[in-house]
Formats: structure tokens, C-alpha cells, sequence
């Protein structure tokens, strides 16, 4: 069995770029408390297709849209079920999507794989 991404982030309704979602994420990330989120699946894109889609986050996409319905909602213990968007190769930053049923990401959130602990 696969362990899920899990954690915390700070979804904002309808941004606009991921530059909106890191500015709100490091705006929040030291005093606020974000909403719980589990990783349904992740989606690895190309540079272009990332850039395109991280400066364009308003516009429809077929694997939003194909996804919206069985892997994106609210679970029974309240956490905000989602896609993570990262570009191939650079898994440490992403958006998480939570579409809302919309062919677009709806609420989004900047990601930032969290530092591994290392324990001396």
C-alpha cells in the first residue's frame, strides 16, 4: 500500500497563477492554520504544459476535469481531497487542486514538499 501526500495548505477560491497561491501560502504559512489535505493523485506535466497551467489557472483542463468527480471532495474527516500538479522532475514545489466539481482548479494551493527530518 502506497502512503498518501497528506498535510495542511492554504486553498484560495478561483487564483489566478501559482505566484498568487505561493504569495497567499507565505502570507498565511507562519501564523495561520491551514485546511487538512490528502494527495489522490499526482499529475507530472512537461515544463511547457506546467508554465501553461500555473499562469493560467482559470482555464479548463481535461485531467481536472477527468479526475473532478471521483477524486476530488471533502472526506468524512473533513480533509480537502485533491490533485497535486507538479512539472516532471522537480517534485519539491506543485499546486493542489480541490476543483469543486468545476473542469478547473476552483481552489488551489501553493505546495512545498515539507524538509525530511533527519534524526542524529
Amino acid at each position: 500500500m502506497v502512503e498518501k501526500i497528506t498535510g495542511t495548505a492554504y486553498f484560495l477560491m478561483d487564483a489566478r497563477r501559482i505566484d498568487d497561491l505561493e504569495a497567499y501560502w507565505r502570507e498565511n504559512y507562519p501564523k495561520g492554520s491551514g485546511k487538512p489535505y490528502v494527495v489522490e493523485k499526482v499529475i507530472e506535466l512537461g515544463a511547457l504544459e506546467f508554465g501553461n497551467v500555473s499562469t493560467d489557472l482559470l482555464a479548463d483542463r481535461d485531467f481536472i476535469r477527468d479526475n473532478a468527480e471521483n477524486l476530488m471532495g471533502v472526506s468524512a474527516d473533513g480533509a480537502w481531497r485533491c490533485l497535486l500538479v507538479i512539472q516532471k522532475g522537480k517534485p519539491d514545489t506543485g499546486i493542489l487542486i480541490a476543483s469543486r466539481g468545476m473542469p478547473f482548479p476552483k481552489f488551489a494551493a501553493y505546495y512545498r514538499k515539507p524538509p525530511e527530518i533527519r534524526l542524529v
